[in-house]
This record gives structure tokens, sequence and C-alpha cells, in this order.
């Protein structure tokens, strides 16, 4: 060998197990012919890598290895470009004296090649077999310096290090093609007990009925404050939001307390977790007791059931004079049954007599009413006799199972994801992404890869998507024969169906290989490519697009999603073509249509200054013969392009009436306002930003509204009774000053079910998806069955491609609070369940025109506790009359999982005005 890395001399034959030879080129413009000097190699053996300004190529695709001595790019470099091809060449043994060793100080005699004293220095690769820290160490003998370049995903990162004397090395044989393999892997989830929930969410996923309601059902970790344990736990449901105590056993009328819960399947629970803490110090406890009761059909406990006395806490564990309380784990010695959709009642008591100084404590929410949809607090006497608080919660958490959880052990390769469609629905074990969309992949071109175990027949396995007849890649199980099937809706439905591949491989039995490959960039080389078990079935010779709102607000679900796009009902409106009084629906306005309405491209536009201040603009369908029990739902797209985001404006308006239960939203610039429940609700958005879908569906007491395949309310068990039967849009009432502009794409409606999620009871044991056309990989990760992890294909180091999270910005919305409070008030609008361990919070707020005291000051709270510094108002920094107020915290909880930020108010005097839009939060999770 006469060349070397560092002082290339004469060619140099490599191959594949190999070091690195570089060469760099300064392209002319439109050059794609590169003739190599410094090395020679194998064309298509994993022998070369090429990179055009420090990003790396893909063989077959940006380039094409056209001979021994060179390459050829597709297209055509710009002038000045950067092109660096690297050769890879064997090395082994000794170099000109320099002797090679392992981490133990073993010589290595194999896998190496001699690299001349006179190169001034030493190198060798340790990825494979011999270590896993993917890196690339030179040893410089020159400065005794470590030139350590770290292979993270496509970037070399150059790192300098104190000298040594031990150069660690391994095979590298396969090195070059696990770093094209690993490009553009966008996203990666490889289940396992280890990672446990962090991975999932590590990798961009969330519980898919996460909600700002209530909280959802979640899976993390918790100290057990009676052993001091920190425990991975997954709950069948839960309710977390607390602020407050209620007392257990200082009195006999609160000698019992119970919190009512439903599970959404059929389970043994090993335990429950309770919030307690105990007043009174220097004193004895008695020991809490826990069982599980049935419901009497009023709500309130009935009688225990088997099995279901749960091992009791010491008392002498109890948080003295902790009035906020910690996690206490309840073990049942034979885990009771629970079916699904049933009442039931965690109950709770003292061992000891009623005693007013030394008792326990369990928390709970009160300075909102308890927005927990499956059951309500009790109070007993010593009989007892009970008392319901149906406006109150206590904090508490059901544990599933170790066969029932949503991640489990016995996947293929190591963990699985374990789905199940659960009543009620809103338990149900399925994930989709809370991160953005193109940050997992590329719409216009994708390579999926998902190994999967028994996906029922009839149900969705992934639903990638932003519409639900356009824009939205799908995978499902056949209803009749288990097929796979592979389904596209393009940007150009209804007016084109869309584009199906079915396999002939019934995938909801036993363990199989499925992946995907989606091309859609119009250009008639447009295809769709499936592949189940070793066998592709295709569709080509497309040109085919999708939106650009695709790739920015869809959303990946991941052992679920939606059916296929229903037939939409009578006078849907697929493109408003023609003004809706034209097709079928009634103008309903004291406005002149032709001044609030117009048309243009497909699209219906609300104008803002043609509506007077007193008037109102809308569109109604009457009489619709809408079934209850049947379901329902509206379906549309639109943009806000001007709101004047006020509480109870009722512009504009979507609006679902079934002859039973009735359900309405106002999308506002930046949240959405939901009146008519029982809670009132105003999930964040950005409606400003781009046209968003909405899925606003009911069935029965099951109401749910999607935005961009997002869950944003769960109105479970809050509908309000109506006995109208219709659907509007517009501006619906003459308030004054009540108007928004808005942009209309469509509007549709399905009279015969409503457009709820569907999961799977299968299991998945790793998804994997490539931006870009990496097909060719299949076959190998299949391999003829005895499939091959993505990881260990790729050379990952983790278990899954880390995702930013997304930060939850809380903006203004109510006037709360208005009067003076010497007491905590929470800001109803600032308040957030988040995702993660440690949080930065903070709020920044603005008084116009106020009398507020030098008394004033907000907190920052998590879980109910503040570790902050409470922000406090002055007359400083006044400007135009706005008096500036912020504070900020960064807040540790007990343990992973799902958590609790809000903002409270004290005043000693004073109210504000105007304090509505001028206050925002914001909170960013980490694990």
């Amino acid at each position: 060998m006469s060349g070397s890395i560092w002082a290339p001399g004469s060619t140099t034959a490599v191959s594949s197990a190999s070091t690195v030879i570089p060469q760099q080129f300064t392209a002319t413009d439109g050059q794609t012919v590169f003739a190599l000097t410094a090395f020679s190699y194998t064309p298509n053996s994993n022998s070369i890598l090429i990179w055009v300004n420090g990003v790396l190529q893909i063989s077959g695709v940006d380039y094409t290895e056209s001979s021994t001595t060179g390459f050829t790019l597709t297209t055509g470099a710009t002038l000045g470009d950067k092109v660096t091809a690297i050769g890879l060449t064997a090395i082994s043994g000794t170099s000109g004296g320099y002797t090679f060793v392992d981490a133990t100080g073993s010589f290595m005699s194999t896998g190496f090649t001699a690299i001349p004293a006179s190169a001034g220095a030493g190198i060798v690769m340790d990825y494979g077999s011999l270590a896993s820290t993917g890196r690339i160490v030179a040893y410089d003998f020159a400065t005794t310096l470590y030139k350590t370049l770290y292979i993270d995903g496509l970037t070399l990162n150059i790192n300098t290090l104190s000298g040594g004397s031990v150069v660690f090395g391994g095979d590298i044989s396969t090195l070059g093609s696990k770093l094209n393999n690993s490009k553009n892997l966008t996203c990666y989830l490889l289940p396992s007990a280890v990672g446990g929930w962090r991975d999932i969410y590590r990798a961009g996923f969330w519980h898919s009925f996460f909600n700002q309601q209530w909280g959802g059902p979640f899976g993390g970790e918790l100290i057990d404050a009676a052993t001091g344990t920190l425990r991975k736990v997954e709950f069948a449901t839960a309710y977390l939001e607390n602020d407050t105590t209620d007392n257990v056993a200082n009195s006999a009328a609160n000698t019992y307390k119970s919190q009512g819960f439903k599970v959404s399947e059929a389970l043994s629970c090993p335990a429950v977790w309770l919030k307690l803490g105990g007043r009174g110090q220097g004193g004895t406890y008695g020991n809490f007791q826990v069982f599980i009761y049935s419901d009497d059909g009023t709500g309130k406990p009935n009688a225990l059931i088997s099995n279901g006395t749960a091992t009791a806490q010491a008392g002498q564990r109890v948080v003295q004079d902790q009035s906020g309380g910690d996690w206490y784990r309840f073990v049942f010695a034979t885990p009771p049954a629970l079916s699904a959709n049933t009442q039931y009642h965690i109950v709770a008591k003292s061992s000891a007599a009623v005693d007013a100084t030394f008792y326990w404590c369990w928390s709970r929410q009160a300075l909102t009413a308890k927005r927990y949809p499956h059951g309500n607090k009790c109070t007993g006497d010593a009989v007892p006799a009970w008392t319901a608080s149906t406006a109150e919660a206590m904090a508490f958490g059901v544990e599933q199972s170790s066969t029932t959880a949503l991640l489990q052990s016995g996947g293929v390769h190591d963990g699985k994801l374990s789905f199940i469609e659960g009543a009620p629905m809103n338990q149900s074990r399925v994930l989709n992404s809370q991160v953005r969309l193109g940050d997992m992949m590329e719409p216009t071109e994708n390579t999926g890869w998902i190994i999967g175990t028994a996906l029922t027949k009839d149900k969705t396995v992934v639903d990638i998507g932003y519409g639900e007849d356009h824009d939205r890649i799908v995978i499902r199980s056949d209803v009749t024969t288990g097929f796979a099937s592979l389904n596209v809706y393009f940007g150009d439905f209804p007016a084109v169906a869309p584009v199906t591949v079915t396999s002939a491989v019934d995938i909801s039995t036993g363990n199989h290989a499925v992946g995907w490959y989606v091309r859609a960039k119009g250009d008639g080389a447009d295809r769709i490519d499936l592949f189940v078990d070793g066998v592709t079935v295709s569709s080509t010779g497309l040109t085919k697009t999708f939106s650009d709102e695709f790739r920015q607000c869809g959303t990946f679900w991941l052992g679920g999603g939606f059916a296929l796009a229903p037939t939409w009902t009578g006078s849907s409106i697929n493109s408003m073509t023609a003004l809706p009084s034209t097709l079928g629906w009634l103008y309903d306005g004291t406005a002149t249509e032709a001044n609030a309405f117009s048309v243009s491209g497909g699209k219906l536009f609300q104008s803002y200054g043609g509506v007077g201040s007193a008037q109102y603009a809308s569109y109604r369908l009457n009489a619709l013969g809408l079934v209850n029990a049947t379901g329902s739902a509206v379906v549309t797209k639109m943009r806000i392009n001007f709101a004047t985001n006020t509480k109870a404006q009722d512009c504009p308006t979507v609006g679902l009436w079934d002859g039973t239960k009735a359900s309405r939203f106002y999308p506002k610039d930046y949240y959405v306002e939901l009146p008519d429940g029982t809670i009132a609700s105003y999930p964040q958005v950005e409606n400003k930003g781009a046209e968003a879908t909405y899925v606003h569906s009911i069935k029965g007491t099951v109401g749910f509204l999607f935005r961009n395949r997002k869950l944003i309310a769960d109105e479970t068990n809050v509908l309000v009774a109506t006995a109208a039967n219709q659907i509007n849009f517009g501006d619906t009432t003459n308030t004054a000053s009540e108007n928004t502009a808005v942009t209309w794409s469509y509007m549709k409606y399905v009279a015969t079910g409503p457009v709820f999620p569907q999961v799977t009871s299968g299991s998945i044991s790793e998804v994997a998806v490539w931006s870009g056309n990496f097909k060719a990989l299949w076959p190998s990760l299949y391999n003829a069955g005895a499939f091959v992890s993505v990881k260990s294909f790729c050379g990952l180091q983790e278990n899954y491609v880390r995702r930013e999270w997304p930060v939850t910005y809380v903006k203004g919305v109510t006037a709360s609070p208005s009067t003076a409070s010497t007491s905590a008030v929470q800001l109803t609008d600032m308040e957030a369940f988040v995702v993660g361990e440690s949080f930065q919070i903070a709020f920044d707020g603005a008084f116009y025109n106020n009398n507020l005291s030098a008394g004033t000051n907000f907190s920052l709270h998590l879980d109910g506790y503040t570790d902050s510094v409470a922000a406090q108002y002055a007359n400083e920094n006044v400007v135009n009359n706005v008096f500036p107020v912020s504070v900020a915290a960064d807040m540790r909880s007990a343990g992973f999982g799902l958590h609790k930020a809000d903002v409270r108010f004290y005043v000693t005097a004073g109210t504000t005005q105007n304090f509505t839009t001028r206050r925002q939060m914001s909170v960013k999770g980490a694990a």
C-alpha cells in the first residue's frame, strides 16, 4: 500500500473491510462525472461514500458507481460545490511499528492492514463487534492527540481529545452500508421494557387520547412514597389534577372517601395509586385502607368486589403535615378482575378511630370543577351512608397489568406495543405523533416498515394523514381475508379515487413484516408499493401530489387511526364551487348573502366587513334525521383570516345537533371554544397559520373534536341535551362586533355513523420511516422470516430516533380573575397537561389601565406545587398605562409522565381590566 488517508500517493485498491481515503473536488457548473486519483474501488460493494456540501448522498439514487476510478452524480453540481469521495480500505495488525490493540490491551491481528510510519498518523475505526460507540479514532503521533470523528446519523463531527497510547479497533466491514441505511431514517421506535415510555415519547409518539380536558390515560414513572421506589407504571385510567386535599377520618361525617372510575377493557388490577398526605405532627396515624367497590346504580359505592381489598399503608409512612401529598401504591394480594365500561369505586378509610388532630388527606382538584369523565368523589359517614360530589374528583390511578399494558415484553426483537380499542373509547391503547409530521417523514417520498403481530381484520394499523379523504396514507387489514392493503388518498380526492394495492398475505394472525413506499412528486414517475413477507405489490406510472399542509399539519397514528373515508351524506360540499345556498343548504342571516359570502377557486370566503356589527350570516341543514345511537359527524377544512379572540364569541360556529345531544365549536385565531358541555374548554390551536381540518363527531354520550387528526377536545359524558336535528356553520348570532373573516374549503357530514378512531387488537414490535426510497432494505430486514431489526441493520445506538418535543403555548382566553383575592385563583386558561419529567415554565402578562395594589403576584405550579419565586406586580416599567409582569422557573417532577402545569394569581386589593389576551404561558418538557 503506497497511499494513505493523510498523504495520498499512488492509487490504492480498497474493499468493504476498510478505513477511509478521502478525495475532494470543487465542482464546475453542471459537472456530473468525477475521476478518482487517490484510490480505486469495486463498484456496488459498499466501498465508497459521497458527500456534496456535507450531505451524504445515496448510491443508486443521488449518484451511480460508474467505474472503479470514478462516479457520476444524478443531478449536475453547482459551480463551487464541494464534492467529497471517501474510499474504504482495509487495515490490519501494525502500521510502521505502531501496534493496534483493543480495549483490553490485546493485539488485534485481524481486520487491519498496515499504514506506513511515514504518514505520521495511525487510524482505526471502532464501529462494530468490539465497540458500539460508532466513532472513527485517528491517533496523531506527532501531536499525541486523538482526532475523533463521531458518527451521528449522517454528520461527522470532529472533536479533539487528550492523548494516550491505545487505539481501539473492530470490524468495520459494514460501515459504509450502515451509514447509507441510516441516512434519512427520520422515525424509529423499538419498544423495550428498559427504555419504557421514555423511548416512546422521545420517538415523537404520545397516547392518542392525551387531551387538555382531563389529561387522559398515560404511562410513565412514579415514586411510591411508602418505599421510595421509582416504578415504571401504566394506568388503565387515572386523574392527576389536584390543588387541595380532602380529609379522611377527621370526623364521623368523613369516615370514608371514594372516587368512581371505569376501565376500557377487561383486566386484572395489580394496584391502585392515591396521592395522600397527613395533618398533624407528633401523633399517631391509623393505617390507610383501600378497597374497590361496585356501584349502586346511582354513582355511589355499593359493595366490596371479589379480591378488592388492598394491602394497607402503615400510618408511620404518611408524610406528616403535607397537605399536597405524595403518591402511594396500594397492592392487591390477588388482583381483582375488572370489567370494561363498568362503574367502580376506590374506597378509602383509616384503621384508627376518628381523630380531628391526626388524619390522612387525599388530594383533589378544587380551583376548577372536576373534569374526569368516568366518576366522581363520594363521602361516607361511619355507616357508611354516601353523599356524592359530582363536581369533584380525587387524584388516583388504576394500574394496568403487564398483559394489558400498551408497552409489553415479548416482542419480535425486544418489547412490543399492544393495542386495543376500548369502551369507553377515550382510554383505548393507541399512539399518534405529537411533533410536526415533516420532522418524522417526507410525504412526497417515504419508505416505511413495521413488524406486526395478529393485526386485526377490518382495522387500521398505520394512518398518516391530514384529511379523511385527502393527503393520507393508510395500512389496513381486510375485513374478510385479513390481507394487508395500502390505501393512499392524494390531494385530488374526491375528484380522483384513492390508489390502493392489496397483498395476498393474511396479517391478522402470526408475525409479519410490512413495508410501504409512497412517491408523490407529480412527474409521472409516482408510485406506491406494499411489501408483505417478501412479496411486493405496486401501482406505478402515477402523477400525484399531496397538499403543502400535509407536511406541516399531518399526524402519524400507530396501532390505529381512522377507517377509510366514509360516503358523505346528502348535501355535503366537497368543494366550494358555488354558494352553499345553491348546493342544498339554507342561507340563514340578516346580512345580504352576497355581502357576507363569496366563492373563488373552490373556496368559500366569509367576509368580516360584509356582515354588519349586529347582523349574522350562516348556512344550515335542517331535519337531517341524525340518530344519536347511530352516530354522526361533521368534517370541515377552514382557515381563520381574522378573529377578535373573545370568549363566548360564537363566530365562526360549526354546530352538530342529533336530536338527543348537541355540540358546537368556535374556532378562533389561537384557540377553539367549546361552550356547550358542562366543562368549558379552550384547547389551544393555531388557525391563522394554515388551513386546518376538523372532525367533530357524536355518538351516544361520547363526543370528540379532532383538529388535523389530533384529539383536542374530549366531550365524553359532558354533551348537552337538544331536540334539534341540524348542522350549521358561519356567523350564527347578531351580537355586536362578533364577526370573523374565514376561508372554508369544504363542509361534509355523515349520518350513518361517527368518524371515531379505530384500533387494531394486535401488536407492533418495530416501526421505521425513511425519507426517500429505501425499498432495497426490505428483503434484508425481512430475512426470509428471520426478521432483522432496523436498529441492528443500520447500526443505531438507541431504540429511537429522537424528535424534539413540542413547546406547549397557552395564550389568554378568559377574563378571570376580575376581583381581588388573598388566596390562589387559578387563571383558568393558563393551564396545560404536559408530558415529561423536567419542565421549563414561563408566564408573561400585562394589565391595562388597572388599579392593582403592590401585593399582586403570580406563581407557577406543577402538579399543585410551586417552587418558583412569585412574580410580584409593581408600578415600574409602565408604558401607555400597561403594567407588565413575568415569571419563569425550571421545575422537576417526582417522575416521568403526565403532569399538570398552571399559573395562579393573588391580589390583596384591586381588579384587573382587559387582561384577557394579554397573558401567555409556555411549557417545555424533557425526559
